[in-house]
C-alpha cells in the first residue's frame, strides 16, 4: 500500500510540474516576438523544470536544501550524467549557453535573434515531447530539419535515432534531399559520366548502337547537367534501397544494410530514360552499374564485399531469389539517416 501511495505522490507530482510548463509554453507562444528576453528566461525555467521532474523520477523526492538549476547538470551530487541521455543533455546545454549569453549584464550588448528563441523552444519541445497544435500542418523549416539531421548524427545507436524520428514534425521526404544537399559530391570526372570514361565505353566493339547512341548524348551534357544527373541517379538508387530494407517495420540495423545490388539498375535505368528521352536495352547495366569499371566509378556510394556461400543462402533467402539466380551483394558506404523514419 505505501509502495502504492509512493507511485501516486510521483505522478501528482510529475503531473503539476508538466501542467506548469505547458502554461510556460503558452506564454513563449505569447511572448516570443514583442519579449525574446522574458522568452529566453521562461526557456530557461522550462529546462530546470524538466531537470527538476527527472530528478524527482530517478530519486522521488526533491533535495530540500537548493533549487534545481542547469548549472547542476554537472554536480556530481545529482547525478544528471547518469540519468539523462544525449539528447536532453545536449538540449539543456544549448539553453544554459543562450540564457548565459544574453540574461546576464554585458556592456557590449548582443542582439538576441529570434531565432535563437525558435530553436530554444524547438528543442526543448522535443525533450517534453510537447508539440504544438500547429507543427502538424505545418511544413518545418530548413534549420528544424538540419537540427535534427545533426542529432541523428550524433546517435550511437538505432534505438535513439528512432526516438528522435517519434518526436519529430519530419518526414524522409524531407530528410532526404537535406542529407543529399550535404553529401560531398565527387567531381565528375571520377565518376561513370566522366569523358574519359563514357569515350572508352564508346570504343568497346561489343556495345550496341543504342548504348553508343546512349553514351554519346551522356557525353553531349554540360557539366552541371552531368552533376545534376549523377544526383538524381543517387537519389532514385537510395529510394530503391528504402523500398528494399522495408523500413516501414522500423526495425532497419545500419549493419544489415546488404542488398542485391543489381536491383538498383532498374531505378537507374528509369531516371536516365526519363531524362534522357531515350528507350535502350539491358545491356547498359554493365555500362553503368555492374561492369568492373562502372563499379569503381560508384565507390562514393556502394561498395562490394566478398560473402561466403552461407552469407549468399542467407541473402537469397531474404531477398526470395532461387538458388541458380547469382547476385552482387553490394553495401553503401555510409549510414542515411532518412531510412530511419517510417513511411
Amino acid at each position: 500500500m505505501d509502495g502504492d501511495d509512493d507511485k501516486t505522490s510521483v505522478d501528482i507530482n510529475t503531473d503539476l510540474i508538466e501542467s506548469h510548463v505547458k502554461t510556460m509554453f503558452k506564454q513563449c507562444a505569447k511572448f516570443k516576438k514583442n519579449n525574446r528576453r522574458y522568452t529566453l528566461l521562461l526557456c530557461r525555467m522550462i529546462g530546470e523544470a524538466y531537470l527538476t521532474k527527472k530528478f524527482f523520477e530517478d530519486q522521488n523526492s526533491l533535495p530540500s536544501d537548493e533549487y534545481i538549476s542547469l548549472g547542476t547538470i554537472e554536480n556530481p551530487k545529482f547525478s544528471f550524467k547518469k540519468i539523462l541521455s544525449h539528447e536532453e543533455k545536449l538540449t539543456l546545454q544549448y539553453i544554459q549557453k543562450c540564457t548565459n549569453t544574453f540574461l546576464h549584464y554585458n556592456p557590449e550588448r548582443q542582439m538576441l535573434k529570434i531565432s535563437y528563441i525558435d530553436k530554444a523552444i524547438a528543442m526543448l519541445r522535443e525533450i517534453w515531447n510537447i508539440q504544438e497544435q500547429e507543427d502538424k500542418t505545418t511544413t518545418p523549416s530548413e534549420s528544424d530539419i538540419e537540427m535534427l539531421y545533426n542529432k541523428l548524427n550524433d546517435c550511437k545507436t538505432v534505438k535513439e535515432k528512432n526516438l528522435l524520428i517519434k518526436k519529430s514534425n519530419i518526414n524522409w521526404r524531407q530528410m532526404l534531399p537535406y542529407e543529399l544537399s550535404r553529401f560531398d559530391w565527387p567531381a565528375i570526372g571520377s565518376t561513370i559520366l566522366s569523358d574519359k570514361y563514357l569515350r572508352s565505353e564508346m570504343r568497346k566493339k561489343h556495345n550496341s548502337k543504342k548504348i553508343k547512341k546512349l553514351l554519346k548524348q551522356l557525353i553531349s551534357l554540360s557539366p552541371q547537367e552531368k552533376i545534376e544527373t549523377i544526383k538524381s541517379l543517387t537519389e532514385s538508387m537510395l529510394l530503391e534501397y528504402y523500398r528494399i530494407i522495408d523500413s516501414r517495420r522500423n526495425e532497419f540495423n545500419f549493419q544489415d544494410r546488404v542488398f542485391n545490388g543489381k536491383l538498383l539498375f532498374f531505378p537507374m535505368k528509369k531516371t536516365l530514360v526519363d531524362k534522357l528521352k531515350l528507350d535502350f536495352s539491358g545491356q547498359v547495366i554493365n555500362v553503368l552499374w555492374d561492369g568492373t569499371a562502372a563499379r569503381e566509378k560508384w565507390a562514393f556510394l556502394c561498395k562490394y564485399p566478398k560473402a561466403s556461400q552461407h552469407r549468399k543462402k542467407e541473402f537469397r533467402r531474404r531477398f526470395q531469389l532461387n538458388n541458380n539466380t547469382d547476385f552482387r551483394i553490394t553495401l553503401f558506404v555510409r549510414d542515411w539517416n532518412f531510412i530511419y523514419f517510417k513511411e
